[in-house]
């Protein structure tokens, strides 16, 4: 029951008033147990690769909406605090300028269990992962990666990754109000001096917008690695990059 989907269609009837300008799907994820919408889930769209190609937060009410950057055919990922992580089957999504819709169920965790199982095989997996992605053992990158426990003593008084980041107290990042949303930058690279500009905030691989990073709900977030400027090749500037659970897997 926890991946059923429950709808695929095409719905620009629906949206009418909406300009639309590229594959946009849309829909609701819902508590499998009660029906109603998960609020603040995240949905993935991922490609035939296992690249998440979109990430977005879902509203109060559980309802997302995304655009695909092509025609072609993708799974939908969506996971919630409390909730096994689900999966679509393969969509297929042929047209461009369409909508379609697409509502997908969230079965919660069994009683007992935490929202996540932090052990030293979990982190072992992630570091593996961050190590073909960041391309150097992360254990060697100047601020160690902020994990599950750092992040849990954060949420009774946030769930903003701005503010974790702040109470984080690391020297090198200075942190700039814009009218968009927060501008993250990271000092500290010896070699080659840019001018100032944002570091890249990253979920689970996908480059975030300023106003999505204030959005983001901290609860799904499981780890958090900071890259210096010049301590990787894919990012050379710096870098935010946070995953969660679902991702890991």
């Amino acid at each position: 029951m926890g991946a059923r989907l429950l709808k695929m269609s095409a719905i620009a009837a629906l949206l009418a008033a909406t300009p639309v300008h590229a594959q946009t799907i849309q829909g609701v994820v819902l508590d499998q147990e009660l029906g109603s919408g998960v609020p603040n889930a995240l949905v993935r769209l991922v490609d035939g690769g296992a690249e998440d190609l979109v990430v977005v937060s879902a509203d109060s009410l559980g309802r997302f909406r995304l655009r695909a950057p092509r025609p072609g055919e993708y799974t939908l990922w969506a996971e919630g605090l409390g909730y096994e992580t689900t999966r679509s089957p393969l969509l297929a999504v042929p047209n461009a300028d369409a909508v379609y819709g697409v509502d997908l169920e969230l079965t919660k965790r069994p009683l007992g269990l935490p929202g996540f199982e932090v052990t030293a095989d979990r982190f072992a997996t992630v570091d593996r992962r961050l190590r073909q992605l960041v391309g150097r053992n992360v254990a060697s990158l100047r601020i160690a990666p902020i994990r599950r426990p750092r992040i849990e003593d954060h949420l009774a008084r946030s769930h903003d990754v701005e503010d974790l980041v702040r109470w984080s107290a690391i020297p090198s990042i200075e942190i700039r109000q814009t009218p968009d949303g927060p501008c993250f930058l990271i000092r500290g690279g010896t070699r080659v001096r840019v001018p100032d500009s944002c570091a890249g905030v990253h979920l689970n691989g996908v480059l975030l917008g300023r106003r999505a990073v204030l959005a983001l709900p901290l609860d799904l977030v499981e780890t958090v690695v900071i890259v210096m400027p010049e301590e990787s090749i894919a990012y050379p500037k710096g870098a935010i990059l946070l995953y969660t659970a679902g991702w890991i897997g």
